[in-house]
């Protein structure tokens, strides 16, 4: 995608007074910090979803991914 389209902000938008991004100072260390493995292996366990087979990406490495999603919403998706 691109083009023009990726140049218009999404509603509600504001520029950041500096450059710098939440993403600049923001590392998967402090989410596996605030959320250690044996948590997250934890509520895999409880909701019934650890996976049945050994794959390239873990339901652990996905609910980091997810829970980083979350955490970036309101940042553009090329960052």
């Amino acid at each position: 995608m691109g083009g023009i389209l990726s140049l218009v902000p999404r509603a509600g938008w504001v520029k950041p007074e500096t450059d710098q991004r939440l993403s600049d100072h923001v590392a998967l260390g402090v989410l596996t910090a605030t959320f250690p493995p044996e948590l997250i292996d934890e509520v895999l366990l409880a909701t019934g979803r650890v996976e049945q087979r050994s794959r390239l990406l873990p339901a652990r490495l996905v609910v980091y991914y997810v829970m980083a999603l979350a955490l970036f919403a309101q940042s553009p998706m090329r960052r």
